[in-house]
């Protein structure tokens, strides 16, 4: 069901009352998603994930997808053409894969962050 609820765009969050007692699991689509719109008003609620995207060119044909898919703002393309290739500010990702889980060409893994 996770899986249905990623292609549908979903974002998974935790929210906690103190730290460590959660307080709910929310799988919201992004309109109704809480955590989303309090950032759109630079209100941070939502934490980075333990993971970040990585792009791997020399996988990535440029189509797009990934980009349409995150709802943080972290993916852009570079270049033109069969040149043009995603890209991914860690700045601004969030860890939540649904990029990788919309990638066609299983261009983008995901990684440790720093």
């Amino acid at each position: 069901q996770m899986q249905a609820l990623e292609k549908d765009g979903a974002v998974h969050t935790i929210w906690t009352m103190i730290t460590p007692f959660i307080g709910a699991i929310c799988n919201c689509q992004p309109g109704d998603c809480l955590g989303l719109r309090t950032l759109a008003i630079d209100v941070e609620t939502m934490y980075r994930g333990e993971q970040m995207a990585v792009v791997d060119v020399s996988l990535c044909n440029g189509c797009g997808l990934c980009e349409e898919a995150c709802h943080f703002g972290a993916i852009s393309s570079s270049g033109s053409g069969e040149e043009c290739k995603a890209e991914i500010d860690s700045g601004k990702c969030f860890g939540c894969g649904l990029c990788r889980n919309n990638c066609p060409q299983d261009a983008i893994g995901m990684i440790v962050r720093h």
